[in-house]
């Protein structure tokens, strides 16, 4: 796919906003950053959900396209400069390349045979493990679908369901930051839990730090979920 000189979509400029946020922000130290550009070869997005929605059987741009970004590879692995760090990164490729390569992992050992059928329908749309962490969001896709389920894996927490849609998804991570974890704010999971509680103090922390240094960013909704998970 070529990278010719882009004309960025709105999705686009708001997720390299939230980068040059990120890496112009005194607070924030940038552990690593990939900016590979967007795939311009593949046409325009509409033209890309047809080529999908040909080639692979999924009608998928009515659910996605609002939200959908073409670049090759954008995403940053960031910490605060605080004494106990927060910690957060995020990692977007190109949609054709993810359905093209199957499921970002295969189902452990100990997995259901309903699980098993789950982690091979997914196709990985955010990266949480290229640098320092160990999860994954993908959406599920299987004949006849046109609004993906959305599932979050760790090596932590094992696979859970999503109750927001891709382009809640993407919203909010313009917000969370790729705070490890925060996916689990809309799973059905109690962080009151011991089994959470690192995530637990990680996502109060997000929640106490992020308004500080983002002030015009709206952490009301995040805040109304931790409050529901505990």
């Amino acid at each position: 796919m070529d990278t010719a000189v882009p004309s960025f979509t709105p999705y686009e400029r708001k997720l390299l906003a939230m980068v040059a946020d990120l890496t112009h922000t005194s607070a924030i130290s940038i552990l690593d950053i990939e900016e590979k550009g967007v795939a311009t070869g593949a046409g325009e997005p509409s033209e890309i959900f047809e080529e999908i929605a040909k080639g692979d059987g999924f009608d998928l741009g009515g659910s996605l396209g609002p939200r959908f970004a073409r670049f090759l590879g954008l995403g940053v692995s960031w910490q605060t400069r605080d004494t106990v760090p927060l910690t957060g990164e995020f990692w977007t490729g190109h949609l054709l390349d993810s359905i093209d390569a199957g499921a970002p992992t295969s189902a452990p050992a100990s997995a259901t045979s309903d699980e098993v059928e789950v982690f091979s329908q997914l196709r990985l749309i955010e990266d949480q493990s290229r640098w320092a962490g160990n999860s994954f969001t993908a959406i599920r896709l299987f004949p006849g679908v046109t609004i993906p389920e959305l599932w979050y894996f760790s090596i932590t927490h094992g696979l859970n369901k999503l109750d927001i849609d891709y382009c809640e998804y993407f919203d909010h991570l313009l917000v969370a930051k790729g705070v490890y974890g925060w996916q689990l704010l809309f799973a059905e999971v109690s962080l009151a839990d011991p089994a959470h509680v690192h995530t637990r103090r990680r996502l109060t922390t997000m929640l106490h730090t992020l308004p500080r240094l983002f002030p015009d960013e709206d952490y009301s909704s995040l805040e109304a979920r931790l409050r529901e998970r505990l």
